[in-house]
């Protein structure tokens, strides 16, 4: 037991950790740390800050103390230390704020912003009204500050990981779209109130709300200027294009919402169609029409489809041996699929008889016109492509 008690004292813990154990909340702490209830932490860096168990002790006294009906004047007299001046931790502003500011972005997006009280969102943070007024004059002042924000927090930095590693440029809008979309619910309330300010008449908050909407076109336009740059896109104007690129998005988002049978996967063939051959350079718009396929799906089905194109362009974009091979339409007779863990694994049956094994992500899509009209398909829905004719 004496062993288990000397780990247990010297134990270190951040605050959110000290919060957990102790039961009390972060803004309660941040009160007990400022008038000296609770003493300093350890400081390791500027940033850094541990508490242990002689604060969790502290705490349990705090806790005793209150139930046995000592009002918190009582029970600063009787712990805190005479000539102790209040002091307000360096690193609680911000983490108060941005918690405030958090669980309002997520109010504001569930019940609108007027039907959020300050109330709503100290309740769901337990903390007191009083705490609230020491980090924002006003809800008008808060929801500034989630303007600002929203940007920051719309998905996951593991989302943005994932966009940033991605090199191709219909890919990484692709990957962008699905991580915006996944968070699309949470924002949407905001964002159309954002949306109302623009054409209100408190400047201040159509100032910040245009902030906010052109905080969220950047980074679209960033990449669509350095994809024509490198000659991926054909030229266009980048900036309306971003905010076009924004708006597809985000209708596709209210299709999510209204249609129950509607899918993001489907949706985003559509529309990764629809950009690719919409920004796809002139030299591949001349020669993407004339294929003639005969496409077989993974059930059994057989379908013929003319015009035939796989994303923006004719030819196959393929991971082979420790590279990318784009192998062009021309020199293919026959496309065998064979779905393999996370990917699609093609055998490629060329014109000069030579045989290429490469593979694709399932996501990658192929499209057309049929006599039934335009056809999109997934690769991981296709066995086989034949090709008839091509020019």
């Amino acid at each position: 037991m004496a062993g288990k008690r000397s780990i247990e004292a010297n134990h270190q813990m951040k605050i959110k950790e000290l919060a957990q154990v102790s039961k009390f909340s972060l803004s309660t702490l941040y009160d007990y740390l400022r008038s000296g209830l609770l003493p300093s932490p350890e400081k390791k860096s500027p940033t850094k800050a541990f508490f242990n168990m002689d604060h969790v002790m502290r705490l349990k006294e705090i806790r005793h103390l209150k139930n046995q009906g000592l009002s918190m004047a009582d029970i600063k007299a009787r712990l805190i230390s005479p000539g102790h001046k209040e002091v307000e931790p360096r690193e609680s502003v911000d983490e108060i704020r941005l918690a405030i500011i958090d669980k309002a972005l997520e109010l504001f997006s569930i019940h609108h912003y007027e039907n959020t009280k300050i109330s709503d969102i100290t309740q769901a943070l337990n903390m007191g009204n009083g705490t609230f007024y020491r980090y924002f004059k006003s809800k008008e002042e808060l929801f500034l500050d989630c303007l600002e924000r929203l940007p920051k927090v719309l998905v996951p930095r593991d989302a943005w990981a994932e966009v940033e590693k991605e090199t191709d440029y219909i890919k990484r809008l692709k990957k962008r779209g699905y991580a915006m979309l996944n968070a699309f619910p949470s924002y949407i309330g905001i964002l159309n109130y954002a949306k109302l300010a623009l054409g209100g008449t408190d400047e201040v908050l159509a100032r910040k709300a245009a902030e906010c909407i052109r905080s969220l076109v950047r980074p679209l336009e960033k990449e669509l200027s350095q994809a024509i740059a490198h000659g991926h896109v054909r030229e266009v104007d980048a900036q309306m294009c971003a905010y076009l690129l924004l708006g597809i998005n985000e209708t596709f988002g209210y299709l999510l919402l209204m249609d129950p049978d509607s899918s993001v996967e489907k949706g985003f063939g559509v529309i990764e169609d629809f950009i690719g051959h919409a920004l796809m350079p002139p030299e591949i718009k001349t020669k993407g029409g004339g294929f003639l396929v005969e496409l077989t799906d993974f059930k059994g089905n057989m379908i013929e489809i003319d015009d035939f194109a796989c994303g923006a362009g004719d030819f196959i974009p393929g991971h082979y041996l420790e590279g990318e091979l784009h192998v062009s339409f021309h020199d293919i007779l026959l496309v065998v699929m064979e779905f393999s863990g996370d990917r699609i694994a093609l055998n490629v049956e060329l014109k000069n008889k030579e045989r290429l094994c490469m593979s694709i992500s399932p996501e990658t899509g192929f499209s057309g016109r049929t006599a039934r009209g335009q056809f999109f398909i997934r690769g991981d829905k296709v066995k086989q492509i034949r090709f008839i004719t091509g020019n």
